[in-house]
């Protein structure tokens, strides 16, 4: 593995473990941020996940970070790393593309809060973490 690739790994894997700890937050009732993280549709939520589903982003995120970070230090077995992050980076690269709804590049509803946040960083986010995780396990 190329130094750089190790690096680009490491640096969204540690940003990929952020993230789930501030799912599993939200899960034990923190509420800083939640009011841009729902996509909404005249003024409603589009979807209202409960403490149980957050927590299971919050559980994946982290899972997504290890394979992340395994896939960077070349850990062993290095195939399911290799290929779990490339999982992931699917994953991601499928969320920034969006739904052709509400989220990601393609999606019709803007205007709204979730929708600029969506535009300005949740999307371009996933789509640099999806390209972190597939030069990680390819480099």
């Amino acid at each position: 593995m190329s130094a750089a690739g190790e690096v680009v790994g490491i640096v969204a894997a540690v940003v990929l473990a952020l993230l789930g700890c501030l799912h599993v937050a939200w899960a034990f009732g923190v509420t800083w941020g939640v009011g841009a993280v729902v996509p909404t549709v005249d003024g409603r939520p589009t979807m209202a996940p409960g403490r149980g589903a957050t927590f299971a982003v919050g559980f994946l995120l982290l899972l997504a970070g290890d394979l992340y970070m395994g896939a960077a230090d070349g850990r062993s077995p290095a195939g399911l790393f290799r290929v779990g992050a490339v999982g992931v980076a699917l994953v991601l690269l499928a969320r920034a593309v969006g739904d052709r709804r509400t989220m990601g590049f393609s999606k019709r509803v803007k205007g709204t809060r979730f929708a600029r946040m969506d535009t300005q960083v949740f999307s371009p986010l996933c789509l640099v973490l999806a390209v972190a995780g597939l030069w990680a396990a390819f480099t």
